[in-house]
């Protein structure tokens, strides 16, 4: 099936050592990714999902011969990255949708060096990590969540849907779903972490929550996947900091509260699980 991207741009950077150039991050704030082959009005997507088998980790997967972050004629990086594949796959991420709409999936992606010959992105990438690894490419890890369609069961119910189908599909018409996705663009390096198949450990599970209308599944309880976590032990004296990063992207669920408008993502936000603590021990402490 083919793939495309719409609109999808850069809402943050992080630079807390202030590395990256001020006409980078010009060029930042006004970019979009895409799986576009050029940069103008002629660039077109080559990116396509293979379903081998939707319900589980690692079959489904994303090709493309490109994946773009451009600026207007400016392509800050464009080169050919490996294979994505779900890392995790949560049928629970809705509050408000049933389904396959109420489910998400998360991908990552490695653009190598070698793909990224003179782009404007190495400008801000640091050569080496702290441990002093060297730069291996960029890391990109994205979740997909909300798929709503043209004509989807939720605003056509019943024989409306399946006449709508009927119609569509006599003229060989389609019915794309239209995702939001959410995700990360990073330096890579051999530290960087590589979530397993799948990704993270069991499932958290908890009473379902109130007013959850979403997927159950007749489970008792729900499910909730993990947050990917990378923690570095700091060393003052090689002088390298100590670091936790956690990605919760793929984790906490939606509330969907629209009128099922395909193109319209704005009314999507988090479910309130309220307040949820945090804390860190060292391994070895046995605590």
């Amino acid at each position: 099936m083919g793939l495309d991207m719409k609109n999808v741009t850069i809402t943050g950077v992080n630079d807390p050592n202030r590395v990256i150039p001020a006409s980078l991050k010009t060029l930042l704030d006004s970019s979009q990714l895409s799986f576009n082959n050029r940069t103008g009005k002629d660039g077109r997507s080559t990116g396509m999902v293979i379903d081998i088998n939707p319900e589980d980790p690692t079959n489904t997967q994303v090709f493309t011969d490109f994946m773009s972050l451009i600026s207007g004629d400016t392509a800050i990086f464009m080169g050919k990255p490996s294979k994505g594949m779900t890392r995790w796959i949560d049928f629970f991420r809705n509050g408000n949708l049933k389904g396959p709409n109420g489910a998400s999936a998360m991908f990552q992606c490695v653009l190598p060096l070698s793909e990224l010959k003179d782009a404007p992105i190495l400008t801000g990438m640091p050569q080496a990590s702290p441990t002093g690894q060297k730069l291996t490419g960029i890391v990109i890890r994205y979740t997909v969540y909300r798929p709503l369609q043209i004509y989807n069961v939720f605003k056509y119910k019943g024989q409306a849907w399946i006449d709508a189908m009927v119609k569509l599909y006599a003229t060989q018409g389609i019915n794309p779903d239209y995702l939001q996705i959410q995700g990360t663009i990073a330096p890579g390096s051999k530290e960087t972490p590589l979530p397993r198949q799948p990704a993270g450990t069991e499932p958290q599970m908890f009473p379902w929550p109130t007013q959850w209308n979403g997927n159950t599944f007749g489970k008792p309880k729900m499910q909730m996947p993990p947050a990917i976590l990378f923690y570095r032990n700091g060393d003052f004296n090689r002088g390298i900091p100590g670091q936790i990063s956690v990605d919760m992207s793929p984790v906490l669920p939606d509330m969907y509260a629209g009128n099922y408008q395909y193109d319209d993502p704005g009314n999507n936000p988090k479910y309130n699980l309220d307040d949820h603590p945090v804390h860190r021990q060292n391994p070895g402490s046995g605590a």
